[in-house]
């Protein structure tokens, strides 16, 4: 892991997190580091797949309007519940997802998707949108959830399109007031990278309401390998992340400076991401202020090249910070994205 360009204001704009970030690394790296032959994805939590797509929209030759892919979940959730009006939560994804534009046109090509989503309901309507945009061939949809630990596992019923379902096991307290009848394997990334022979990995992506530094632990070996070149994972105040000591998981609860510290001893560099750009977070950038229980993200990287695109833009959107003040990052846009060297 390289040294890291701190920003001074860091403390401040980590405070201020809202858990939608900016969104323009991925494109940035995807735009900086070359990649030949297959570049798989890997969804933990999928939900209504708009991750995916900006994925594929940036590896394949795919262009899919968030629009479309809106419009076909409707559809979908129409025929599944046959409702014309079917309320449906987050429809457009946490962030507006559905609104971003695709990226500029592009040559690059190879990109494969494995979305691993444990809702029944909506490993369903996930599957039945991928079949009717003609996507099967390049993204495997799995009903499976995700731990530190291969098991069998209950969690509760969910309808169509809620993404707040948590993971649990048959001695977990919840269970005793709520109804966890759904019975699922989860899996380890460690045993699913076996199982799928993959022998690396673009990105993996991680959203499972609180979970995410178990599923991190469960890639321990394929972290330590660094077979995996990005990895993103969420923060929030749920799960084994709670900060409230009435929880059941309180002690068991996991420490955001111990997440990063054990992938900084893996080889990664960590960074916030915020709606005002990139906050390295790794080696001497952390703060004792960064172990917040806020929802936000991370995103965190090995390869020499990513890290130095990655560091480049926070460097950039820092500059753009001292210029504008609080302004969002994109007024400075125009200047052009950094290119790693």
């Amino acid at each position: 892991m390289g040294s890291l360009s701190c920003a001074a204001d860091a403390v401040q704009v980590v405070k201020r997190i809202t858990g939608c970030p900016s969104a323009t690394w991925q494109e940035v790296v995807a735009g900086a580091v070359h990649r030949s032959g297959p570049v798989t994805y890997i969804n933990v939590g999928a939900n209504k797949g708009y991750s995916l797509v900006e994925f594929l929209n940036l590896w394949t030759d795919q262009q899919i309007q968030g629009r479309v892919w809106r419009r076909s979940i409707f559809r979908q959730v129409q025929q599944m519940t046959r409702k014309k009006n079917h309320y449906l939560p987050f429809a457009c994804g946490n962030c507006d997802d559905c609104k971003r534009p695709v990226p500029p046109a592009h040559n690059r090509r190879g990109g494969f998707v494995h979305a691993i989503e444990m809702a029944a309901a909506n490993h369903a309507l996930l599957s039945a949108v991928v079949a009717s945009q003609g996507l099967s061939n390049i993204v495997r949809v799995h009903h499976l959830a995700a731990s530190n630990a291969s098991k069998r596992v209950l969690t509760a019923r969910a309808k169509v399109g809620d993404e707040r379902t948590g993971l649990h096991d048959a001695s977990d307290k919840y269970c005793k007031h709520h109804t966890c009848d759904q019975k699922l394997r989860a899996v380890s990334l460690d045993d699913f990278f076996s199982e799928q022979r993959l022998v690396a990995a673009y990105q993996v992506s991680i959203d499972t309401e609180g979970h995410d530094a178990l599923v991190l632990e469960g890639m321990r070996g394929i972290l330590a390998a660094r077979r995996v070149a990005i990895v993103e994972f969420e923060v929030s105040d749920k799960g084994y992340w709670t900060p409230y000591r009435r929880m059941p998981l309180y002690a068991e609860r996991r420490w955001v400076n111990g997440t990063v510290g054990w992938l900084a001893d893996a080889g990664y560099s960590c960074f916030w991401q915020t709606a005002e750009g990139l906050i390295p977070a790794s080696g001497g950038c952390w703060r004792r202020q960064f172990e917040l229980r806020k929802w936000s993200n991370m995103v965190c990287a090995h390869e020499a090249a990513v890290v130095r695109a990655l560091s480049l833009l926070a460097s950039r959107e820092y500059a753009c910070r001292q210029r504008s003040g609080r302004a969002r990052v994109e007024v400075c846009a125009a200047q052009g994205e950094p290119r790693a060297v």
